[in-house]
């Protein structure tokens, strides 16, 4: 009997095993066997334990960019998922899980490469960075980014020179990044004033993974380093949230 997502899951162990070599997050990689068929007392018995149908194939138990794990739902050829495991999917991101649902083992790789953050190509073939849909890796899988405004955020107010240091953010920040996120200082300033802002900042303790800039996993991810630096969270003291119910 065929069973395609069967084969992708294989080749999937198949690739970790060989790659937990080299990054041994990777041997902590495991199913959840909540698919296939069973009779009825069988399905019972495990209905009985736990099991719970639309559950993610796949979880990676590993705290990276700010999120608790990672979960996989690995789908072969045409295959969607289901309504109940996109509730479930929402439901883990809503308590702080990355999650995807990935079409073939490659994509599942490729997920699993960004989420860990494995710099260098050294296990990513060509065609391991292709996606499907959108052209797009499954969302959720970039390190959590924060672009955070200097004037008046990270200090107060008194362009061009620097304001009194903003502790509670500056203390913010330091703990977002401690826990994985990327963190971008993204300021109007430009030369002699933002090197005057880098440096205030690194006599308060805060070190930047980017400036005015995306981070570079985020580059590698959407190919691209837009004018609008990409981020998770935009910390500004201007900032308006616009939505909806407010717009009119």
């Amino acid at each position: 009997m065929n069973h395609p997502e069967s084969q992708e899951q294989q080749a999937l162990f198949s690739w970790a095993e060989y790659a937990k070599g080299l990054h041994p997050e990777l041997g902590l990689l495991y199913h959840i066997p909540n698919g296939g068929k069973r009779d009825k007392l069988e399905a019972a018995r495990l209905k009985l334990e736990g099991v719970k149908a639309g559950v993610p194939d796949l979880c990676l138990p590993v705290a990276r960019g700010g999120y608790h794990g990672l979960y996989i739902e690995l789908k072969a050829g045409k295959n969607k998922a289901t309504p109940l495991q996109r509730r479930w999917i929402t439901a883990l991101e809503q308590e702080g899980y990355a999650s995807a649902v990935c079409t073939g083992w490659e994509q599942a790789a490729a997920t699993l490469i960004d989420y860990l953050g494995i710099r260098g190509e050294e296990l990513c073939s060509p065609s391991m960075r292709k996606s499907g849909g959108d052209g797009l890796p499954p969302s959720g899988m970039r390190r959590k980014a924060i672009a955070i405004d200097f004037d008046g955020c990270l200090c107060e107010n008194q362009y061009p020179e620097i304001g009194a240091p903003n502790w509670p953010v500056i203390q913010r920040a330091k703990r977002e990044q401690g826990e994985g996120a990327g963190l971008i200082l993204w300021t109007c300033r430009e030369g002699k004033l933002l090197e005057e802002a880098v440096k205030a900042c690194e006599e308060w303790g805060l070190t930047f993974d980017a400036v005015n800039e995306s981070l570079p996993e985020w580059q590698r991810v959407f190919r691209n380093n837009p004018r609008k630096v990409g981020a998770t969270e935009y910390w500004d003291d201007q900032a308006v949230r616009v939505n909806a119910s407010n717009a009119i």
